[in-house]
């Protein structure tokens, strides 16, 4: 009887090893495949604040949807209006550096997930300081096998 009880503790704790290694194992899964998505978003996501900085407003138009929008302090703009408005920054302002840190992202479908961060900025635009530090939102959505930005948003903490 006392081998039958052992075999069973021993069984017991071989199955929940095994149901332990597996739960992990499809955690780390997602957590990869999570923070892959993120990386990606985020790559093209600097790929906006680069053109910022190097004065290449042109990125702007490559990288956002026909639709795409821009939400901010001023209220809302249209692609036409964040292109224009990018052609007139990149003639007004010095982009010393900037640094993009908490990158995390929620998944609406296998086609769009929402990029949120937070953004450190040191520029100066006709001669006025920027506010250096934002939050930053953009929605992007999968067409033709590439990553999109369909909104764009950023916002100052609050005082």
């Amino acid at each position: 009887m006392k081998k039958w009880i052992c075999w069973i503790v021993v069984l017991a704790v071989v199955a929940g090893v095994i149901w332990i290694r597996r739960t992990k194992s499809a955690s780390a899964k997602s957590v990869e495949a999570h923070a892959t998505l993120a990386d990606r978003l985020l790559t093209v996501e600097i790929q906006f604040w680069e053109s910022w900085k190097n004065g290449k407003p042109q990125v702007f138009q490559e990288l956002m949807t026909g639709d795409a929008v821009f939400f901010g302090q001023y209220g809302v703009a249209s692609k036409a209006e964040i292109l224009q408005a990018q052609k007139e920054s990149a003639e007004a302002c010095k982009v010393e550096g900037y640094l993009l840190t908490n990158p995390r992202t929620v998944t609406i479908d296998d086609g769009a997930a929402i990029l949120l961060y937070e953004a450190e900025q040191h520029a100066t635009c006709g001669g006025a300081k920027v506010q250096p530090f934002m939050h930053g939102s953009s929605v992007y959505v999968k067409r033709a096998g590439k990553w999109l930005n369909l909104y764009r948003s950023e916002v100052p903490p609050a005082n």
